[in-house]
């Protein structure tokens, strides 16, 4: 994105399918068309509505007091007990399984970020390890022909 004086932002789009632009009354070649190209965000947007959706519900779930994360703990053990005695009712059932995934998600708060982080090194790892096992292989084929030139 750059600044202009005649226009407040101007976007900057390149390489994207071409579209028509009219320009802003304040410039000189007024009611004139130009193409430029809008760029193509393909699986961009759900990636950041997910990071985004993950952040805010983060966000939302630490916000939960201390007396409130109790109050559903001890829910989630009535309601455990219950089910254990085979004594709890389809609306019961339904309000644990809510309570379960509350919980999950204060959880989640609290160690998301950091699991995150985690799977982050793991994926990077094990694309490493994929990488050196392909390095191997390339070497040991280049190693046998180069034995075989010898021969």
């Amino acid at each position: 994105m750059r600044s202009s004086s005649a226009r407040q932002l101007e976007f900057d789009y390149s390489n994207g399918p071409e579209i028509l632009h009219t320009s802003s009354p304040a410039a000189p070649d007024a009611g004139a068309s130009a193409p430029f190209r809008v760029p193509a965000f393909s699986g961009v947007s759900n990636q950041v509505y997910a990071a985004t959706a993950r952040i805010a519900g983060r966000l939302n779930a630490a916000n939960i007091s201390p007396a409130e994360h109790a109050e559903l703990l001890a829910e989630r053990q009535r309601l455990l007990d219950k089910q254990f005695a085979g004594a709890i009712t389809r609306k019961e059932q339904n309000r644990l399984e809510y309570v379960r995934w509350s919980l999950d998600r204060i959880e989640d708060a609290k160690y998301g970020q950091t699991l995150d982080a985690l799977e982050g090194w793991v994926e990077r790892y094990e694309q490493f390890s994929k990488e050196l096992r392909d390095f191997q292989t390339q070497l040991a084929q280049q190693t046998r022909q180069s034995r075989r030139g010898r021969n």
